[in-house]
């Protein structure tokens, strides 16, 4: 069957199709967007966890003799 009678068979034109597929594009760069912040986010939290990590266990040392 050809397939501009397909899609008028079932009532979708060209124009219906570009508009679905221009439609589920927009989605997808919205949802790639939201995951390149998320992940822009989490990458600044582990730098944050990287430096107390070293910073906590010396605050601590540095404490020590007032906690006795």
């Amino acid at each position: 069957m050809d397939s501009i009678l397909f899609c008028s068979f079932f009532g979708y034109s060209w124009l219906d199709e570009i508009n679905q597929r221009q439609s589920e594009l927009g989605a997808a760069r919205i949802t790639i967007e939201k995951l390149r912040q998320k992940e822009h986010f989490m990458v600044a939290e582990i730098e944050l966890l990287k430096v107390c990590h070293v910073y906590l266990p010396l605050l601590a040392v540095n404490l020590s003799p007032f906690l006795y």
